[in-house]
């Protein structure tokens, strides 16, 4: 599986993700720019603060051999399959 999600702005120190339960949080805080007192600004589109984003991942997923990467601003998920999970089981009739 892969997972990208744009974080402009973002570092990488300031972003969290975590696993549990099947799903994924990604997690970080973007910190207000400081307002120079010689500009006067008219509009501002950079938000700020706190955010979080959860995703529901299918349980074939090997978290321990998940990797992540983020650049440009965009962090970018590979989440491998366990392919023994993934196949389909056959239930015997009794």
């Amino acid at each position: 599986y892969l997972v990208r999600a744009d974080l402009p702005g973002m570092k990488k120190e300031e972003v969290t993700i975590s696993m549990q339960d099947g799903v994924l949080s990604i997690s970080g805080d973007r910190k207000a720019e400081p307002v120079e007192s010689t500009h006067q600004r008219h509009v501002v589109e950079r938000y700020h603060g706190r955010f979080q984003r959860q995703i529901h991942i299918p349980v074939d997923v090997i978290v321990a051999n998940a990797s992540a990467t983020m650049e440009n601003g965009v962090l970018e998920l590979k989440l491998p399959k366990d392919v023994q999970k993934s196949a389909p089981a056959k239930i015997a009739i009794a």
